[in-house]
């Protein structure tokens, strides 16, 4: 992959970013702002650090399309034989936030950059996060809908609990995800 791609994969448990309270204490001329999730800090910081050392060496200012993959804990109460969606909390977007935040200022310079964001989560034994960041706009068109296309193939597949090893981008991408959760 060149410096137009970057995939950072961070294990932990997937947080949330909360909605942002502020409020004014006695005698303060500014606001104190404070986030619902105090878990949230440590994930960002483990995000980043993950992310500065696959960062470019100038940050990127033009479009981005992020790829995120988040594998959360199956309750032991599941069913083992049939697929099992994870339809319950943590939501898909607030964990989006906390991803595109973490990157702000390691990957691009701000995340109004993303222009296109394809979150997804599912159970997983190891918990975590898989990551891909594209620079859109120094990618050759016909190589940014290669490998768009082989992403969501393989996401659908993982979703679907489909083993597809008559591709080889297929199998390439499940191989590096298995190889990282291993």
């Amino acid at each position: 992959m060149s410096d137009s791609v970057i995939k950072i994969s961070v294990r932990g448990n997937p947080q949330t970013k909360g909605s942002a309270r502020a409020f004014y204490r006695k005698g303060m001329r500014f606001p104190v702002v404070t986030n619902d999730n105090r878990k949230c800090k440590s994930w960002e910081a483990d995000i980043k650090l993950m992310a500065q050392l696959k960062a470019p060496k100038t940050l990127w200012t033009g479009a981005v399309i992020l790829n995120v993959r988040f594998y959360l804990k199956k309750p032991k109460s599941a069913p083992k034989r049939r697929r099992l969606w994870h339809t319950k909390k943590p939501d898909t977007d607030k964990m989006l936030r906390a991803i595109k935040d973490a990157l702000t200022g390691v990957i691009y310079k701000d995340d109004s950059q993303v222009v296109m964001a394809t979150p997804s989560k599912d159970y997983a034994e190891n918990t975590g996060v898989v990551i891909t960041a594209i620079n859109a706009e120094a990618m050759d068109p016909l190589e940014l809908r290669r490998i768009l296309l082989a992403g969501y193939v393989s996401m659908v597949d993982k979703l679907l609990h489909i083993d597809r090893k008559d591709t080889d981008t297929n199998t390439q991408c499940q191989q590096q995800e298995l190889r990282l959760f291993a």
